[in-house]
């Protein structure tokens, strides 16, 4: 989609100008969205420049408020000023392989550090009443897919997407 943008404005005679700095969630920057963006880093107008910038909710929190980023792709609490927009995405339920998903309690894998998916994971586990226990934790995304991969139990995390290249 943004390398299809931007070839339409360059199509329409449509001068790029400025910069544009964007705050990705570790989810985003393990997917093919940076591609994307590199695309259409390669397709914009010499006088543009495109910034994005992966890293802890506090970093991105202090880059949105000094104005160095202008769209923000993730979960971040406490905004030093508001959105224009926001989205949600839902959260799917991943099962490692071979995983026993009656076990009970039942191996689950958590981001170490408190956040949206953790606590939601937590809260959807005491809302069923269901048995479970810390099967893996880690502070990256890297660990915790390597853990799913792994079978050591199941998370809770956003739908992963692909992105389709023209």
């Amino acid at each position: 989609m943004l390398p299809l943008s931007a070839h339409a404005l360059t199509e329409t005679g449509r001068i790029l100008t400025g910069r544009c700095g964007v705050g990705l969630l570790e989810d985003l920057a393990a997917s093919q969205l940076p591609q994307a963006f590199a695309d259409l880093a390669r397709l914009l107008h010499p006088g543009a420049t495109l910034e994005v910038l992966s890293m802890s909710n506090a970093g991105i929190r202090e880059a949105w408020g000094a104005g160095r980023v202008q769209l923000v792709l993730n979960e971040v609490p406490a905004l030093p000023r508001a959105p224009r927009r926001t989205v949600r995405r839902p959260l799917v339920w991943a099962i490692g392989h071979d995983v026993d998903v009656v076990a009970d309690p039942l191996p689950v894998v958590l981001f170490a550090n408190t956040c949206f998916w953790r606590t939601s994971v937590l809260e959807a586990l005491v809302g069923a009443d269901r048995p479970w226990r810390v099967a893996f934790e880690s502070n990256s995304l890297a660990g915790v897919l390597a853990a799913l991969r792994a079978g050591l139990g199941v998370l809770r995390r956003s739908r992963p997407r692909t992105l389709n290249r023209p």
